[in-house]
Order: C-alpha cells, then sequence, then structure tokens
C-alpha cells in the first residue's frame, strides 16, 4: 500500500515521500523521479517494484520549492523553472536521508538500491558514493558523465536506459558513457533504445515507448531479485 510518509531532517525540516511496503522484507529502493515529480507513472512502477519485493521510498525533489506532481508537457515551463530554484546539494541530501531512514526499517533486509529517473539520475550516481549502495539505475539520466566516479569506485550493480532519439543525451554522450565503465560491464548494463527519445518511461504520454520502458523496467526488477534472494 503506497502511503504518504515523513522524515524528520537533521535541520528539523520535515521531509514528505511516498513509501510502499513489500510483503516480507526486501532491499530498499530509493527513487528520485524527474522534475515532473511523482506521477501517476512512478506511482505504477513504484507499486510494481513493492510488489517484486522492495521496500519502497519515493523523493518529492522539490518540496521546499514547489511540491507535487506536474503534468507531462503541459507544465513544463513550471517544471523547468522549480529544478533551476532547487538547489542540488539538497536534493542529494535528502536522498541519503531517506536512504538512512529506510536502512533503518524492519522491512529492509539491509540491501539498498537507488533509481534515477532523467532529472534523478545523476544524484542516484553521487548517491552510490555511500558505501552501503549495493544498485543504481537510471532512466534517461542526464549529466552523468561527471558522476560516474561512484559507479567505478564501489563496484556496484548498475542499469542503465537511454533513447536512442534523445534530443537532450546524444548518443555521442551514451557511448562515451559506456567506454569509461567497459572495463567494469560484467556488472554494467547499458541499454539504448531505438526510436525512444527522452522521457520514454512517462507512461500516457507522447514520450512513452513501451518497449525501452518495459526493458528499464526489468533491469530494475532484477536489480530487486538480485538483492532480495541474498
Amino acid at each position: 500500500m503506497a502511503t504518504n510518509y515523513q522524515i524528520t531532517l537533521d535541520s528539523q525540516e520535515i521531509m514528505p515521500l511516498l513509501r510502499i511496503e513489500p510483503e516480507r522484507p526486501g532491499p530498499l529502493l530509493v527513487i528520485v523521479p524527474s522534475i515532473f515529480g511523482i506521477g501517476p507513472d512512478v506511482i505504477a512502477f513504484a507499486n510494481t517494484f513493492a510488489q517484486a519485493g522492495a521496500l519502497v521510498y519515493v523523493l518529492d525533489s522539490f518540496w521546499r520549492e514547489h511540491p507535487g506532481a506536474l503534468r507531462i508537457p503541459a507544465d513544463t515551463p513550471l517544471a523547468l523553472e522549480r529544478m533551476r530554484r532547487v538547489d542540488p546539494k539538497k536534493v542529494l541530501d535528502d536522498l541519503m536521508s531517506a536512504v538512512a531512514q529506510g536502512q533503518k526499517e524492519d522491512l529492509c533486509n539491509g540491501f539498498t538500491l537507488l533509481l534515477g529517473i532523467c532529472f534523478g539520475g545523476k544524484f542516484v550516481l553521487q548517491g552510490a558514493q555511500g558505501k552501503s549502495i549495493h544498485g543504481v539505475a537510471t532512466w534517461h539520466g542526464a549529466s552523468l558523465i561527471p558522476v560516474l566516479d561512484a559507479v567505478v569506485q564501489n563496484q556496484i550493480d548498475v542499469q542503465m536506459d537511454f533513447g536512442e532519439s534523445d534530443p537532450l543525451i546524444p548518443m555521442s554522450e551514451v557511448e562515451e558513457i559506456r567506454l569509461r565503465l567497459r572495463p567494469y560491464k560484467d556488472r554494467i548494463q547499458i541499454r539504448s533504445h531505438p526510436g525512444a527519445g527522452h522521457g520514454f518511461s512517462h507512461i500516457d504520454t507522447m514520450k512513452y515507448r513501451q518497449d525501452a520502458s518495459q526493458a528499464a523496467k526489468k533491469g530494475v526488477l532484477d536489480l530487486i531479485a538480485r538483492y532480495r534472494m541474498k
């Protein structure tokens, strides 16, 4: 069941998030959504991941600036504006606070996974610098190259999905990521999807591509299965 949840931060701010319980203890999965927030598509994926055995936390990265889900694509100007206003350090701090809280729960089996969608991609890679992170996934994640070091240093499992027709993430950037991570390919999966553009996971929008979205979802399900059984 999806429930609204709150975490008291070290700053004494009260951070809201969406929390979904699995039937039994499993890996913690913390999701950092796109600039459009916790929309119906994100909730649907989160429910699927909880049903697969993960304790799921979903962050609202913009709860200080302009909280809530925005419509795709109608609210794009507002989504871009709040992205410009948000403090990236606070987003990363919020992510790590959620990780720390989730790891204390009895429903967490000791393993932690992160999923970053678009805007959220760079934050989950930065969050992977924590020694307690075991796997990360990114869906059409932008600005990933400067934050790849954590993946290399901590030898974590990685699932990345990109659209081959994404104007914001050219294939030259995807190929550079592949090149940088090639020495670690035994634990890293990088998929690019023909015909898919940016936002291919946004269900019920013109951006949605079922084949790419299903492959990306399967990548996260594979991580959950791996760490549910350990």
